[in-house]
């Protein structure tokens, strides 16, 4: 199909306390080595929405 790409992702989530906070990131394929590296810096970001 025209304009369409693949994507691959990851789900990451923790508990604090009684919030889970989730993060999802995706990528197109071919850049997907790229989440692995990315993921442990922006886990330590997630803040719950308030």
């Amino acid at each position: 199909m025209m304009g369409q790409q693949a994507i691959a992702g990851i789900l990451f989530a923790r508990q604090t306390n009684n919030t889970v906070l989730i993060l999802t990131v995706s990528a197109v394929e071919g850049s997907q080595d790229q989440l692995a590296t990315i993921l442990p810096e922006l886990s330590q970001s997630l803040k719950p929405m308030s």
